[in-house]
Formats: C-alpha cells, structure tokens, sequence
C-alpha cells in the first residue's frame, strides 16, 4: 500500500516528483547523516499528506459533480474511491449505493451501502432518500416485502411532491405485483 501511494502520490504528478527530487538533492547536500535522514521522512510525511488531502478532495468535489449531473458511472468509480479511504461516511455509502443500482451489473452489491446510510437519515446526515433507493435495492433483488417497508418509509417521510417525483406508489404497486408472480422456492 505505501508503495502504491507513492508512486501514486509523485508519480501522477511532474512537480511533485521534482519537489521530491530537490528534496532529496537538499538531502544529499546536509552533513549528517541523521538530519539528512530525519529531512526526508519529514518531507515525505508532508508532502504525502499534503498532495493526497489535495487529491481526495479533487476526487470529492467530482464524484459530487457526477452524482448530481447523474452521472451514475463516474460516479460509481469515485464513489467507491472515497468509501474505500473513508468507509464509515454515510453520504459516501449513499451515493455510492445509488450509483451501484444505475451503473453496477451485480444489484445485490449496493444493498450493505444502502443499509449503512439510512441509519443516517434520522440524524440528517444523509437524506431520505436513501429509504427510497434501499427500497428499489430490495425490489431489483426480488426482496418484495422489505421494499416495501422502505417505500412506505419514504413516503411517510417526504412531502406528496417528491413520493410523486420518485413514483413511490408505481414501485410499491410493482412489488405486491411482484410477489404474486416470482416463484417462491
């Protein structure tokens, strides 16, 4: 992983791998070998911690960009780039969970984001809805009854306008239809 970060770090960018090569040059040029030692492990500390903050934030503002544009499959890959850093933000499990019903091959994969953010929904650290997108997880994985819990949710949740917006009634309809014609096993 450090190895990675490295090169990511200095490679993915020409000044940065010059400042880390004066670095060294400045290195080189200190007397002691223990000052000289002591510079670089400073200079790499700070440098990684300072481009990388750059570079998850770069990261953060596009994967907003994308989610909001709908942008489900940019969104999807930076999503999962921040959730993999910072694992336990809600929002980022959420719009990671949303991006995965749009543009994920496998549904099943968006349902333990999904579940992590609406824990959130009361503390308005995500919004609601996310009880929604759970829901539509559920249903394209033929979990009927459990979509239909968090469609209602959502819709005792909302104002009319946005039940309407996101066809909440249609998906509830769509899974009482659903469960009268799915084979049990």
């Amino acid at each position: 992983m450090l190895t990675n970060n490295f090169f990511y770090y200095f490679a993915s960018n020409k000044i940065k791998l010059i400042y880390f090569l004066a670095s060294i040059t400045v290195i080189h040029n200190i007397k002691s070998q223990k000052q000289g030692l002591f510079y670089l492990v400073f200079l790499f500390v700070v440098s990684v911690f300072s481009f990388g903050q750059k570079d998850i934030d770069d990261i953060k503002k596009e994967a907003d960009k994308a989610f909001k544009e709908e942008n489900y499959i940019l969104s999807y890959k930076l999503y999962s780039q921040l959730v993999a850093n910072f694992s336990k933000e809600p929002i980022y499990n959420y719009r990671l969970g949303v991006s995965m019903i749009f543009a994920e091959p496998e549904k099943k994969k968006c349902i333990p984001y999904l579940e992590f953010a609406v824990k959130f929904v009361t503390k308005k650290d995500v919004p609601v809805e996310a009880l929604f997108y759970l829901g539509k997880a559920y249903h394209i994985n033929y979990r009927f009854d459990e979509a239909i819990k968090y469609y209602k949710e959502f819709k005792q949740q909302v104002p009319a306008s946005k039940v309407k917006e996101l066809e909440a009634d249609k998906e509830i309809f769509a899974c009482e239809n659903g469960k009268k014609t799915t084979f049990k096993h």
